[in-house]
């Protein structure tokens, strides 16, 4: 998949994940304009690994509004925050071993798991944060 573009229709509408979900974008789509573009294996292992490091920020904001505010499916939401860390930090360990990096396989560093997880996962706690007041 090539790297995630923007959409505003993507924005659950909650202002510091939504301002979190476009930096994730944007870092989505440098690391995958550095393994495109040829980048030294150290420079593609530095912008992976500031997407591993934005990744778990961003998913510990949504944890604490989630914990905050009595979200139901917070255990189910977590684990699958658990799961896409994993992935990264499996592509960050292939890089580090010079694996090479790629796009539409297992190891691939496209937007999909970003989008997916978005669309199924964040929309539902943006409409329960919003029920809430959380804007």
């Amino acid at each position: 998949m090539p790297p995630l573009p923007w959409k505003q229709e993507y924005r659950i509408n909650v202002d510091v994940i939504d301002a979190q979900h476009r930096r994730l974008a944007a870092l989505v789509h440098e690391v995958h304009d550095h393994v495109a573009s040829g980048f030294p294996p150290d420079a593609v292992g530095e912008k992976l690994d500031e997407l591993l490091r934005f990744t778990r920020l961003h998913f510990a904001t949504e944890e604490e509004l989630m914990l905050k505010y009595g979200f139901p499916r917070y255990s189910e939401h977590c684990s699958e925050h658990k799961g896409l860390l994993r992935q990264l930090e499996t592509l960050l360990a292939a890089q580090r071993g010079r694996v090479p990096l790629g796009f539409g396989r297992d190891d691939d560093i496209g937007g999909d798991w970003v989008l997916q997880h978005l669309l199924e996962q964040d929309t539902e706690l943006g409409a329960f944060l919003n029920e809430r007041g959380v804007y």
